[in-house]
């Protein structure tokens, strides 16, 4: 499958399984995948994941349609990175629940539900 262009093309990566994803990463948001599945179980075969060498964080890919958008889970800065090609938004420890609000994000945005 073609790399998304959403990604940063000098970034090495390498795609991973939603299990490798979490048995190696258990920093801040940890559980979105979990619960955006439980949620919307539907989403979870349009998901690709990816690490890079020498880095903790996890990036991901939703791909269905002509519908495209990343997560970006990063350690270092406690925050849920997500974007699309005209949008970037943060959430981290400022909002009560960062996982549930960015699924809300999620299904406002994208699913318009």
């Amino acid at each position: 499958m073609r790399r998304s262009s959403l990604l940063n093309p000098s970034l090495c990566l390498t795609e991973e399984s939603e299990t490798e994803v979490q048995e190696r990463y258990s920093g801040f948001g940890s559980e979105i995948f979990r619960r955006l599945f439980v949620s919307i179980p539907w989403l979870r075969p349009h998901f690709r994941f990816f690490k890079a060498e020498n880095s903790d964080d996890v990036w991901s890919i939703c791909k269905f349609g002509d519908l495209e958008f990343g997560l970006q889970l990063d350690p270092d800065t406690c925050c849920i990175c997500i974007w699309d090609h005209n949008w970037h938004d943060e959430v981290g420890k400022w909002i009560e629940d960062p996982e549930k609000f960015t699924i809300e994000l999620i299904k406002e945005r994208y699913l318009k539900i």
